[in-house]
């Protein structure tokens, strides 16, 4: 099959329409994952790729670009979220477990043999006492390994290479500590399973901690209020935890297809702040919440047009320096 593009309804259409080479991209994008030689199941020499790009429903651009101002690419509700259980105010768990991911690619990078393969995942059980964590209860790790590993000396090297040092830096112990709890894991990626739906909509968000409006990011231009707004409600529930009015903040923002401002704005501290405080916080700081949670002010203020797509592929979207939403609104803003 051709790298080049494919026949689909419609009409041929060739990524040189758009000016991407896409399959530079992929391929690309496989090798700086991991899969450049083949050892993990995606063997690039043999890899096909059918490209399909077609025009988005000029239904639904003319809902959006029709008026003065850019409307919203779909209606739905999205949610942000903020809590000062750590410094890039974060839930706990999902913290820890995109924590243990970046120790895990960083460590797979840096063995000259490769023991540890692509396909790997975290996560972390907390406790809590008082509203507040206080241990690890339970920590899974599983990855992907060499062939020619047994399984207790894969659990040995994940645990000293990977989940202790990263829990001594983060000055956290685990009551119990799972790797690889379903046995050897050579198989791993699409080869093995290619079961993605919904992309990641949890993970890439707060671990579950708060609500979901159930729109995933991934793909999604900026005008997709699932991805923009779900950023600028993050950047609020922020605003208003660093500005220390909250402990815990969640912001929920409903919009319809085509309005240029969402319909809807609420603010849940989940009795931990006042929303007296809140109110005089956004005044004083010349923030109306409508206005900027509107697809034109996201877009602009959070400089959604440059291409944020590879940074937050991996590791989520939120909690990581230098993303735009992740700074705190203040009043120049």
């Amino acid at each position: 099959m051709p790298d080049q593009g494919q026949f689909c309804r419609g009409g041929w259409r060739s990524y040189n329409a758009c000016g991407l080479d896409i399959a530079l991209v992929v391929r690309r994008t496989l090798t700086q994952i991991g899969h450049g030689d083949g050892r993990w199941g995606v063997d690039l020499d043999r890899l096909q790729l059918m490209t399909c790009l077609t025009r988005q429903s000029f239904e639904i651009g003319d809902a959006v670009d029709s008026g003065e101002e850019l409307g919203a690419g779909d209606q739905g509700t999205v949610f942000g979220y903020a809590c000062s259980e750590t410094p890039s105010l974060m839930p706990a768990p999902i913290a820890i477990a995109h924590a243990l991911m970046s120790k895990h690619k960083q460590v797979r990078f840096a063995e000259a043999l490769g023991d540890f393969g692509p396909d790997a995942k975290a996560q972390a059980t907390i406790r809590y006492e008082g509203g507040k964590p206080a241990s690890i209860s339970t920590l899974v790790l599983s990855t992907q390994h060499r062939e020619d590993l047994d399984l207790a000396t894969v659990r040995d090297m994940v645990r000293a290479l990977i989940v202790e040092p990263e829990l001594e830096r983060l000055r956290v112990k685990a009551d119990r500590i799972l790797i690889n709890p379903g046995g050897t894991f050579t198989l791993g990626g699409p080869v093995a399973d290619a079961g993605l739906t919904g992309r990641k909509i949890i993970v890439d968000t707060y671990g579950g901690h708060c609500r979901h409006g159930g729109g995933a990011f991934s793909g999604k231009d900026p005008t997709k209020v699932d991805r923009s707004g779900a950023y600028g409600a993050r950047q609020l529930a922020k605003t208003i935890v660093a500005a220390g009015l909250a402990s815990h903040c969640e912001v929920r923002a409903s919009y319809a297809i085509g309005h240029p401002e969402p319909v809807s704005v609420a603010f849940d501290t989940f009795g931990t702040g006042c929303s007296r405080d809140i109110e005089a916080l956004l005044a004083h700081r010349g923030i109306d919440a409508r206005t900027v949670l509107s697809p034109s002010s996201l877009i602009e203020r959070l400089d959604l047009r440059r291409c944020l797509y590879a940074p937050v592929a991996a590791f989520g979207h939120f909690g990581s320096d230098g993303l735009p939403w992740e700074r705190p609104m203040l009043a120049e803003q």
